[in-house]
């Protein structure tokens, strides 16, 4: 199998002074300036399911940020109204929690295992930044990787379309029936794993399937991955 793609962008520590003649009345207290380490802060959290049918989920639903030098929040729990990740709905929360800089990556998961959930994206607002993280895909046990949470990657440049083209070789005997999925790596992030879906019949013998798949912006790209999840009947 071999592929080929391209890519359209959218557009001082405080110091104290005594003298050794003043008594106790005049000595005051010394304000630390610096923030404790288990400081929190706010974090706006944008949270938009697909508008596809069936694409809400009852949740519970968890995120976990990531920043640099391996800094995370806990597991930070979604909540709202009843039912707020529902079909085509865009919600926002403000949430607190440790301070780990410039999000650079997510973890968001949900344990509603009776129906899936299609994410269209998160977005994250914080200090001067903000950041997407475009999933476009279904966190479900019976789609995709059949994997109720995914790990994604922040961007700050506006989401980007991939024309990808796959050629399937002459030793594919049966089609196959296994999600597949292809992977971006660039100069600035990556992409989460991005499955290709048709409505008609792909990889199959000699076959080139065309695909445009919207995801985060990753610089120019530099590698991918692709495979299958090796769930059908067929490799």
């Amino acid at each position: 199998m071999s592929c080929c793609f391209g890519k359209n962008t959218d557009g001082t520590d405080p110091k104290k002074s005594i003298s050794d003649h003043s008594d106790s009345s005049s000595q005051r207290p010394i304000i630390p300036v610096n923030k404790p380490q288990n400081s929190k802060i706010e974090y706006s959290i944008t949270v938009k399911t697909g508008d596809l049918r069936n694409s809400g989920t009852n949740g519970p639903v968890y995120i976990n940020i990531f920043g640099r030098d391996n800094k995370q929040t806990e597991d930070l729990l979604l909540s709202g109204a009843d039912r707020p990740f529902s079909q085509g709905c865009t919600v926002k929360f403000q949430i607190n929690a440790p301070d780990i800089g410039k999000p650079q990556r997510i973890i968001i998961r949900h344990e509603d295992i009776l129906t899936g959930w299609y994410v269209d994206y998160v977005e994250i607002s914080v200090h001067n930044f903000l950041v997407r993280f475009v999933a476009n895909r279904w966190l479900s046990e019976s789609k995709n990787d059949r994997k109720l949470g995914a790990e994604l990657f922040g961007t700050e440049q506006p989401a980007v379309m991939y024309n990808i083209e796959v050629q399937t070789g002459d030793k594919q005997v049966e089609p196959l029936d296994s999600p597949v999925y292809i992977q971006i790596f660039g100069t600035t992030t990556a992409t989460p794993k991005l499955f290709l879906e048709s409505k008609q019949a792909s990889f199959t013998k000699n076959a080139t399937s065309k695909f445009a798949v919207a995801s985060n912006n990753v610089g120019e790209i530099q590698r991918i991955i692709i495979g299958h999840e090796g769930l059908g009947k067929v490799n």
